[in-house]
């Protein structure tokens, strides 16, 4: 009767046992489950997250010189006024300017040098910027710097070295020419106001002013 007893115990005790283990690897199973579909949710984030910081690189970059665009400008010039705003003493610059006698450039080397000419002059002016200077390319030929921390009196320095001599062989394809390009500029600056916005229209009324008297 003892024995009896004991050994219903033991069985009882071994099925619990049992049961356990199988509810055990049932939650196991639906851990691997769970961590799969999380890593896989994860890696989907991180393949859209990648998408969304591609889609807005694109959207704030010109598409041929790879400088920035106007909506990036707009985007800066409200930071740039906003800093403004908050910071007693801050200033900042904007030069504007296009190369001079770019549509002889074209018409008579044609527009794919013209093309090439003008990423050839992003580059350049982009390593003698600052690293907190931006670049914008606004369309055609006419670009615009944004200087932060920058008044219209020290920016002499950076004057001197936007103009450059070009060779054409070192922009085209096929080393053709041996010409040289004295790259000029029409240059304005402009003092940052507090009013990035209205700043941003006006540099565009500006500009398209500019382009009907050419």
């Amino acid at each position: 009767m003892y024995e009896r007893g004991k050994t219903r115990v033991r069985d009882t005790y071994l099925a619990i046992l049992g049961e356990v283990s199988r509810e055990r690897e049932k939650i196991v199973q639906k851990c691997e489950t769970l961590e799969g579909r999380l890593n896989k949710l994860q890696a989907q984030l991180e393949k859209k997250e990648s998408i969304i910081k591609e889609l807005e690189t694109h959207a704030y970059e010109d598409p041929l010189t790879h400088a920035y665009n106007r909506r990036m400008l707009e985007k800066d010039l409200i930071a740039q006024a906003d800093l403004k705003k908050r910071n007693f003493g801050y200033e900042y610059t904007l030069l504007i300017f296009d190369v001079e006698k770019f549509k002889a450039i074209n018409e008579q080397h044609g527009h794919a040098t013209g093309d090439s000419l003008l990423c050839y002059l992003k580059q350049y002016w982009t390593k003698i910027l600052r690293p907190s200077d931006k670049l914008y390319r606004w369309g055609g030929d006419e670009f615009v710097i944004v200087l932060p921390n920058t008044t219209a009196q020290t920016t002499s320095s950076v004057l001197q070295r936007l103009s450059t001599e070009v060779n054409l062989s070192d922009i085209l394809s096929e080393a053709r020419s041996c010409e040289k390009i004295q790259i000029g500029l029409h240059l304005d600056i402009k003092e940052g106001t507090d009013d990035g916005v209205a700043l941003y229209h006006a540099l565009g009324t500006f500009l398209d002013s500019a382009k009907h008297k050419s």
